[in-house]
C-alpha cells in the first residue's frame, strides 16, 4: 500500500471537532467541502465507492495508510489540501468509518486507495518533471522503518501466510489485479529478505506442476509479530506441506476469492479466515485434555458447540475454510466452506451438507474432475 506524504492527516481521535465553517480549510470552502463529503458518505458506501463519489464532485481524496491499512484522511479541494481533522473529527479516516458509516475493508478497498494516491501523486510529480522512468511513483510506497517493507509487501506477506500456499497466478490476479511487474518487484524484495519462498510443487499422481508461494519461518514470525495487538486472532503458516494436496490447497484460495466477492458485493468485509488445521488443532486439544472422556458424546457435543462445529454420525464435520466477516450493518457473521473434488464419496458429501457447509466444486470446463453440479453452491477452477 502506498502513502501520499505531504499534507497528510494522521488519525487524531482525541482532537476536538472543529466547525465546518472554520478551521484551516478556509471558511465557506471548508463548509462546501464538508457538504460534499457528507453527500458522498450517504447510504453507507464502501470506501472505494466513497472515493469515486468524491472525485465526481471535484474533490481529490488523499488517504494515508500504514502497514495495517487506512489511518488518515485528507482532501484536495480548489487547489488546497485540507486535513480531515481540520474540518471535524467525523471527517478523519476513523470518523468516516465510525460516524458516517463508510465501510472499509483492506482487501476490497486498498486497490482503490492505491489508485487514488498514485493518481494524485502522479499529477504532482508530472507537473514537477519528477516522474520515475519506470512509471512507478516511488514516494507513494511507504516503508516500515524497521523492516524496509512497503505496506503492499506487508499485505502480500499476510495474504500468503493466512492461506499457507497460494498459486502465483492467483496472487497476481487477485492481489495485484494482473500487474505482474508489481508482483515480481514485491516478491523479490520479500524473498531477498528471507520472508517468502517461490516453489514449484508437483502432484505425485498426475505429475502436474504448480508455481506457488509460501512463507518461510522467518516470514511467519514477522507476520505474527505485526499482528500482535490487532485483536483479529488471525493465524499464519509457513512452508509447503503436502505436494499431493497442492491442487486442493490452491483451490481453497480461489474458493475464498469467490466468497469474498459475494460478501463485499453485499457491503460486508472479511475480518478473519480460519483454515481447517487450525480448527482441528483446537478441537483435538480440548477433546484430549485431561479430566474427561474423549469418547463421551456429551463432551464431544459441548466442544463442538463452543467452536460452532457440527457433529454428524458421531464425527466433527470440519470445513476447509471458515470465513468470518462483518455485514454492512456491522453484525458479525461467518460462513463455512468446503472444496469438494470428484474424489469425495457420497457419504462425505452428505455429511458436509448435513452440517450446513457451503460446498464449492470443480468447474469441469477448466479441467476439473467430473462433478455433480447439484451438490455444489458454486463451481471454480482448480
Amino acid at each position: 500500500m502506498s502513502r501520499y506524504s505531504p499534507d497528510i492527516d494522521r488519525e487524531q481521535p482525541d482532537q476536538t471537532a472543529r466547525p465546518t465553517s472554520g478551521g484551516r480549510g478556509g471558511g465557506s470552502s471548508s463548509a462546501e467541502l464538508a457538504a460534499i463529503i457528507d453527500q458522498s458518505a450517504q447510504g453507507k458506501p464502501t470506501f472505494s465507492e466513497f472515493l469515486q463519489r468524491l472525485e465526481k464532485n471535484g474533490v481529490t481524496p488523499l488517504p494515508s495508510v500504514n502497514v495495517r491499512g487506512l489511518n488518515g484522511m485528507s482532501y484536495q479541494f480548489r487547489g488546497k489540501a485540507v486535513k480531515g481533522s481540520d474540518i471535524g473529527r467525523a471527517y478523519t479516516a476513523q470518523g468516516l468509518r465510525e460516524r458516517k458509516g463508510v465501510l472499509y475493508s483492506p482487501e476490497r478497498d486498498d486497490a482503490a486507495i492505491r489508485t487514488a494516491l498514485e493518481k494524485s501523486q502522479s499529477q504532482r510529480q508530472a507537473d514537477a518533471g519528477q516522474r520515475d522512468r519506470t512509471g512507478d511513483v516511488r514516494s507513494t510506497r511507504m516503508r516500515d522503518p524497521r523492516t524496509g517493507l512497503s505496506a503492499d509487501q506487508w499485505s502480500t506477506l499476510n495474504e500468503i501466510g493466512k492461506f499457507r500456499t497460494i498459486g502465483v497466478r492467483d496472487l497476481i490476479e487477485h492481489r495485484y489485479e494482473g500487474r505482474y511487474p508489481a508482483f515480481d518487484r514485491d516478491i523479490r524484495v520479500l524473498r531477498d529478505a528471507g520472508l517468502v519462498e517461490r516453489r514449484t510443487a508437483a502432484n505425485p499422481k498426475s505429475g502436474q506442476t504448480f508455481d506457488v508461494v509460501v512463507l518461510t519461518r522467518k516470514g511467519r514470525s514477522a507476520a505474527r509479530k505485526a499482528a500482535v495487538g490487532s485483536g483479529s486472532g488471525q493465524q499464519f503458516y509457513s512452508g509447503l506441506v503436502k505436494s499431493a494436496e497442492i491442487r486442493h490447497d490452491i483451490g481453497i484460495y480461489r474458493m475464498y476469492q469467490r466468497e469474498r466477492a459475494e460478501i463485499e458485493a453485499a457491503g460486508g468485509r472479511v475480518t478473519r479466515v480460519v483454515m481447517d488445521f487450525e480448527v482441528k488443532k483446537q478441537l483435538m486439544s480440548e477433546l484430549n485434555r485431561r479430566g474427561g472422556d474423549p469418547g463421551s458424546p456429551d463432551r464431544k457435543a459441548a466442544i463442538g458447540a463452543r467452536h460452532d462445529i457440527q457433529i454428524v454420525n458421531g464425527r466433527f464435520v470440519i470445513p476447509d475454510l471458515r470465513v468470518e466477516y462483518e455485514t454492512r450493518e456491522g453484525e458479525s457473521e461467518r460462513v463455512d466452506l468446503e472444496l469438494a473434488t470428484g474424489d469425495y464419496k457420497p457419504a462425505q458429501i452428505a455429511a458436509k451438507r448435513a452440517a450446513g457447509l457451503k460446498i464449492y466444486g470443480p468447474d469441469t470446463t477448466s479441467g476439473g474432475t467430473p462433478w455433480e453440479p447439484d451438490y455444489a453452491a458454486a463451481l471454480i477452477s482448480i
